[in-house]
């Protein structure tokens, strides 16, 4: 019966979100920025000052990026080859591990809390047990099906 209705309404429907797209869509933004901030800017505003933090965020990034030895392709994509350097193996390993380093250049004395962070005691510990807790955890803690930034691994 869901399904029906569902399939009935598809022509309706688009790809493109927000409510915008409605007849006189634009205007509750202003009313919604009005009742729900502070802010004296309006909708048009908002989104430049977005815009422009964007920008800056993906400056930054750029040159940390850089200097870790990633320089090749668009922000993205050196952010998500350095994301995969970092992930652990998808199944637990008995042998050692090592932590890899924000290399090429690193200063080694400022790293010490990043050492405990990422390694013993920290995350390697908490992220072994999670992989070896079989009846304890449910299968997406276990396997971090969910990435790195899931509040279980940084909480």
């Amino acid at each position: 019966m869901l399904t029906t209705l569902l399939v009935a309404q598809l022509p309706l429907s688009s790809d493109e979100a927000g409510i915008h797209n409605l007849p006189d869509g634009s205007s509750p933004y202003g009313v919604f920025l009005q009742s729900n901030t502070t802010t004296a800017m309006t909708p048009q505003e908002v989104h430049a000052l977005g815009l422009r933090q964007v920008a800056r965020i993906e400056s930054q990034m750029d040159q940390v990026l850089r200097e870790l030895g990633y320089s090749q392709g668009s922000v993205e994509e050196r952010f998500e080859a350095l994301e995969a350097s970092l992930q652990p193996p998808s199944e637990p390993d008995p042998r050692p591990q090592l932590i890899p380093l924000p290399g090429p250049k690193f200063q080694i004395l400022e790293m010490r809390t990043l050492t405990y962070h990422e390694g013993v005691p920290g995350h390697h510990f908490q992220i072994a047990l999670q992989q070896e807790s079989k009846d304890d955890l449910p299968e997406f803690r276990r396997k971090r099906v969910f990435g790195r930034l899931l509040a279980f691994t940084e909480g």
